[in-house]
């Protein structure tokens, strides 16, 4: 987890937004929970969804083109029609996996393995150069 926070903490200080550090969003519409019965783990089935359900549920029911003659231009007004949300919120991101050696005592309790893998995604936003 610390190396993913290092990642999206430096990409979050660069003088430039740099959105290749960025995933596509996952727009997820049903889950489905694994062995583990723990929701959102990495043995879940997702039912995904398409970005046209957020955009037509969420951010036309706002009413962007009428808020920006309110509000002039403003993060809702111009994610009508834009692609990517985590983008237009000028989030970054960053990312680390390893494997993680399980001790004895917890192979014999609750794991029956040598590691695990652990994944870690941390999402900051872009500061603009500000640090």
């Amino acid at each position: 987890m610390l190396q993913a926070t290092e990642e999206a903490t430096e990409a979050s200080i660069r003088d430039s937004y740099t959105v290749d550090l960025l995933g596509s969003p996952e727009y997820i519409h049903e889950v489905v929970v694994g062995d583990d019965e723990a929701r959102y783990s990495a043995d879940d089935d997702f039912t995904d969804e398409s970005s046209a359900v957020f955009y037509g549920n969420i951010v036309s029911q706002a009413d962007p083109e009428r808020l920006q003659q309110f509000a002039g231009p403003n993060r809702l007004s111009s994610l009508y029609g834009a692609g990517n949300t985590i983008a237009e919120f000028d989030m970054v991101r960053g990312y680390d996996a390893d494997d993680v050696r399980v001790l004895p005592v917890v192979r014999g309790i609750m794991y029956d393995g040598n590691s695990i893998e652990v994944e870690s995604e941390v999402y900051m936003p872009w500061l603009k150069g500000m640090y």
